[in-house]
C-alpha cells in the first residue's frame, strides 16, 4: 500500500507541472498609459511593475544601447527610459532591441514608474519589438491648452505668425510663434531651409508636445519638437526679406499701436524715425516728434544718435507703453540732432493727471523722449554686472537716476557729490505697480540712458565742504537738539511734581472753590512761566538757526538740510510745550470724568478732522475716579499719541478703550494709519521725541506703555497703570489728612 501511496502522488506532481508553469507564464495583464499618467505621486514607489503597449513617437538619432523617447497606447503619450543603469527598474532587456527601434515602432514594454517629473515617466525593465506602424494623428488643440501643460507628451498641431528664429544647440532651431492667445516656442532640427526665412510667415507645425520640469516636478512652458519637414506648413509665407522691400504699409510713430476692428495684427509693423539712444545688437529708441518708443533689434547694424532708420519689427506689449521687437533696420536720408526736452519727474508727473480723468497724456508721456533735467549729484554706483554707472541725482523732493556706459564714465571728470548737474539723456519713466488690470500705473520714478560723457555737464561744482566738516555741524546741532529735548523732560517732570502738590494741597483743604482757585492760579503761574521762558528761548534759537542759515552761501545743500532739520526740531519742541498748556486748560476747565476730559479735549483741538477720536469702556466695567495728575498726564500722552498718528500715519480714526479693571487701569489708543517699522523709526538724532516722551510720562506715572506696529497695518498704544497709583482718594480719605501731610 505505501508504494501504491508514493506512485499515485508522483503521477499528481507530474500532472500538476504544466499547470505551475502556465501560471508562472502568463503574462501580465497591459496597462492604459492615461492611468500611469494620473498616479499620484505618493503612490509611484508603491506601485508594481506593469506592460504597456503602443507607438514611437519620438527617437534620438541613430542606433544606441539607451534611449530615451516617447509612445503612445491610443490613450495618451509618455516618455520612456530604456537600457539606463542606476534606475530603480533593473533593465534586463536586449541590448540589441534598442538597436532596431526607429519612430513609427509599435514596442511591447514591461517597466515601472519614475519619480521626480512633472507628468511620471517609465523606466523600461524589458522591452520587444513587434513591427512598423502608423504615427498617430496629431489633435488639433488651442494655445491656451498647449500651454496649460495638458497636452505634454501628445502630438498635437497648432498655428501662428512667426516672430523669431534663433540657433538652438548644434542642429535645431526655436522658434517664437505668436497668436493672440498667447505665444509658443517650437523646436526644429535637421531643417533644409533656414528657419529665419520663417520670420513674419503664418505656419502650422505638427510635433510632440514636451516639456522641462524643475525641482519641484513644475512644468515649464511647452515645447512642441518638430522632427520632420512635412510637419511644418506655411500657410501664408513671409512678405519680405528685409525691411527695404517690406510691403507693409508704413505707419506714424505716434499710431504704433492703434484700435482696429480686426484687431492687432501679429506681422511685423513699418515705421521710421530718429536714433536717440542704441546699444549694439540690443535695442535702440526711434523719436518723432513727441512720441518715443523703445526698438528691439533682430541685427546688429551700427546705428548712432541722429540716424534716420526705417524699421520693421513686431509690436511688444510687454510693457506700460507699446515698442518692437525683432525689428529689420535700414538707414534712410533726413538724419538730424534731436532737441532735448528740458522736464523733471514733478513735470512728468503733471502730464500724466489728464490720463486719469481718461483724456492722452498732454502734451506727452515723456517716455522713450529725449529729455534735460537738472539737479544736485547724491551718489555714484558702479553696476559692475551690467558694464554700467549709476547717477542718482536729487532736486525738488523727487530722485532720478542716469546710466551710462562705465567706458564713457571713467572719461568723465572727477565728479563730486552735491554738484549741481544738467544731464541729458532718454527718459524710462518707472512706473508703479498696480492692484487691478484696469487700474493706471502711476509714474513713480525716472532712470535716464546718458549717450555718452557730452551729456553730463557740470553747471556748478561741490563747495570745499568735507564730509569731516558736516559731521562737526551736525554732533553740534545733535548737542543742542539734546539739550533741549532735556531742558523740556525737565521741565515735564517739573510740571508732574507740581500737579502732584497740586493734588495734595487739594486733598488737605475742604474748600473746593479755593482748591480750584489755588490749582488754577498755580497751572496758570506754571504755564505762564513755561510761555514767556521756555517757548521764548526755543523759538529764538530757531530764529538764530534759521539767520545762521542764510549767512551760509556756498554750502552743500545738506548743510541747509541740516539746519532745516534743526529749526523743526525746535519748532516741534515748542508745539510740544503747547499741547502741554493745552492739556493743562482742559484739566482745569474741562469735565471731572476721565472719558468725558478726554472727549472735550479732543473736540477743542481745532485742527483735528472732526468725529476724530471716539472713547469707548470696557462693557461691564464700573469706572472710578482718577487722580488729577493721573489725568493730566494720559491727557498729555492722549495728544501725542493722536499727533503723530494724524501728522505721520495719515491716520483718519483713532479709537481710545479705557478698561476700569479691579487690579489695574488701561488706556489703549488704536489708529488706521500707514504705520511704521519700529527697528527703523527715527528716534531722538532724528528730531522724534514722541515715543521717548511717551515712555518717560508713563514711567513718572509709576506705569508702562507699549508701542505695537508695522508698516500698513497702524499703531496701537497700550498703557497700564495700577489702580492704587492711578485712582483718585475717597473724600473721606480726604478729610483724614486735613491738617496735616508735606505740602511742600
Amino acid at each position: 500500500m505505501p508504494q501504491l501511496r508514493l506512485i499515485i502522488l508522483a503521477i499528481l506532481v507530474l500532472l500538476a507541472q504544466p499547470v505551475v508553469r502556465a501560471q508562472a507564464e502568463s503574462p501580465v495583464p497591459l496597462t492604459r498609459v492615461a492611468d500611469l499618467c494620473v498616479v499620484p505621486a505618493e503612490e509611484i514607489a508603491g506601485l508594481k511593475p506593469f506592460r504597456v503597449r503602443g507607438v514611437v513617437t519620438t527617437w534620438p538619432d541613430g542606433a544606441r544601447k539607451t534611449a530615451v523617447f516617447t509612445i503612445h497606447d491610443g490613450t495618451a503619450g509618455i516618455f520612456v527610459k530604456a537600457g539606463l543603469p542606476g534606475n530603480e527598474g533593473e533593465w534586463r532587456g536586449a541590448p540589441s532591441v534598442l538597436e532596431t527601434i526607429r519612430v513609427g515602432s509599435e514596442i511591447e514594454l514591461e517597466g515601472v514608474l519614475e519619480r521626480g517629473s512633472f507628468k511620471p515617466n517609465i523606466i523600461a525593465i524589458d522591452l520587444k519589438l513587434l513591427g512598423q506602424t502608423e504615427l498617430p494623428a496629431p489633435k488639433q488643440i488651442s494655445v491656451g491648452r498647449l500651454l496649460s501643460g495638458a497636452a505634454v507628451t501628445e502630438r498635437v498641431e497648432v498655428g501662428g505668425v512667426v516672430q523669431s528664429a534663433t540657433p538652438y544647440m548644434e542642429d535645431g532651431w526655436l522658434l517664437r510663434i505668436d497668436t493672440h492667445a498667447g505665444y509658443f516656442m517650437a523646436r526644429l532640427r535637421h531643417f533644409p531651409i533656414d528657419p529665419r526665412a520663417l520670420v513674419d510667415a503664418e505656419v502650422r507645425v505638427r510635433g510632440l508636445v514636451g516639456s522641462g520640469s524643475n525641482g519641484r516636478s513644475e512644468s515649464l512652458r511647452p515645447l512642441i519638437l518638430v522632427e520632420r519637414k512635412e510637419d511644418l506648413d506655411i500657410v501664408f509665407p513671409t512678405k519680405s526679406d528685409g525691411p527695404g522691400v517690406h510691403p507693409a504699409p508704413k505707419i506714424p510713430l505716434s499710431k504704433i499701436d492703434g484700435f482696429s476692428m480686426t484687431g492687432r495684427s501679429l506681422h511685423r509693423r513699418r515705421t521710421e524715425g530718429t536714433v536717440s539712444y542704441c546699444e549694439k545688437g540690443d535695442f535702440c529708441y526711434l523719436q518723432e516728434g513727441t512720441r518715443g518708443i523703445r526698438v528691439g533689434l533682430a541685427s546688429e547694424d551700427p546705428l548712432q544718435p541722429g540716424d534716420r532708420v526705417e524699421v520693421a519689427g513686431f509690436l511688444d506689449i510687454s510693457g506700460q507703453v507699446a515698442g518692437l521687437r525683432g525689428a529689420l533696420v535700414r538707414k534712410i536720408e533726413g538724419g538730424e540732432a534731436i532737441k532735448p526736452v528740458p522736464t523733471s519727474l514733478a513735470a512728468i508727473r503733471r502730464s500724466f493727471e489728464p490720463v486719469t480723468r481718461g483724456m492722452p497724456s498732454n502734451p506727452h508721456d515723456f517716455d522713450g523722449l529725449l529729455v534735460e533735467v537738472t539737479g544736485r549729484l547724491l551718489s555714484i554706483q558702479r553696476l559692475t554686472g551690467q558694464g554700467k554707472a549709476r547717477l542718482l541725482l536729487g532736486g525738488e523732493d523727487e530722485l532720478i537716476s542716469a546710466d551710462l556706459a562705465a567706458s564713457d564714465f571713467d572719461r568723465l571728470p572727477e565728479l563730486r557729490v552735491g554738484s549741481l548737474l544738467k544731464i541729458t539723456g532718454v527718459a524710462v519713466v518707472e512706473y508703479g505697480a498696480t492692484r487691478q488690470v484696469q487700474e493706471l500705473s502711476q509714474p513713480m520714478g525716472l532712470n535716464l540712458l546718458l549717450r555718452g560723457v557730452e551729456d553730463v555737464v557740470v553747471i556748478d561744482a561741490a563747495s570745499w565742504w568735507t564730509p569731516q566738516r558736516l559731521g562737526v555741524a551736525a554732533s553740534v546741532l545733535g548737542f543742542v537738539l539734546v539739550a533741549v529735548l532735556v531742558w523740556t523732560i525737565t521741565l515735564q517732570r517739573l510740571l508732574v511734581k507740581r500737579t502732584a502738590r497740586l493734588e495734595d494741597v487739594m486733598q488737605v483743604h475742604r474748600d473746593q472753590e479755593l482748591e480750584f482757585r489755588g490749582a488754577r492760579h498755580e497751572r496758570q503761574r506754571v504755564a505762564a512761566d513755561m510761555h514767556d521762558g521756555v517757548q521764548q528761548l526755543i523759538a529764538g534759537a530757531a530764529f538764530r538757526l534759521e539767520a545762521a542759515a542764510t549767512h551760509l552761501t556756498e554750502t552743500p545743500p545738506i548743510v541747509h538740510t541740516q539746519f532745516t532739520a534743526a529749526r523743526r526740531a525746535l519748532l516741534k519742541a515748542q508745539e510740544g510745550l503747547r499741547d502741554c498748556l493745552t492739556g493743562m486748560l482742559h484739566i482745569d476747565e474741562g469735565p471731572t470724568e476721565f472719558p468725558a476730559l478726554l472727549k472735550h479735549a479732543a473736540a477743542a483741538m481745532e485742527h483735528w478732522p472732526e468725529d476724530l477720536v471716539e472713547v469707548l469702556l470696557v462693557e461691564g466695567e464700573r469706572p472710578y475716579r482718577l487722580s488729577r495728575h493721573v489725568k493730566g498726564s494720559l491727557l498729555l500722552l492722549m495728544q501725542e499719541a493722536v499727533g503723530n498718528a494724524l501728522k505721520h500715519g495719515g491716520a483718519r480714526h483713532v479709537s481710545i478703550t479705557l478698561a476700569y479693571q479691579d487690579d489695574f487701569f488701561e488706556m489703549t489708543l488704536e489708529d488706521d494709519g500707514c504705520g511704521f517699522d519700529p527697528k527703523s523709526a527715527p528716534g531722538q538724532a532724528g528730531g522724534h521725541f514722541g515715543l521717548e516722551s511717551m515712555s518717560h510720562r508713563m514711567s513718572w506715572l509709576g506705569g508702562t506703555v507699549e508701542v505695537l506696529a508695522s508698516p500698513g497695518e497702524g499703531v496701537r498704544v497700550r498703557t497700564s497703570l495700577q489702580r492704587e497709583r492711578a485712582e483718585s482718594p475717597p473724600p473721606e480719605d480726604l478729610q483724614e489728612t486735613e491738617g496735616g501731610g508735606d505740602l511742600s
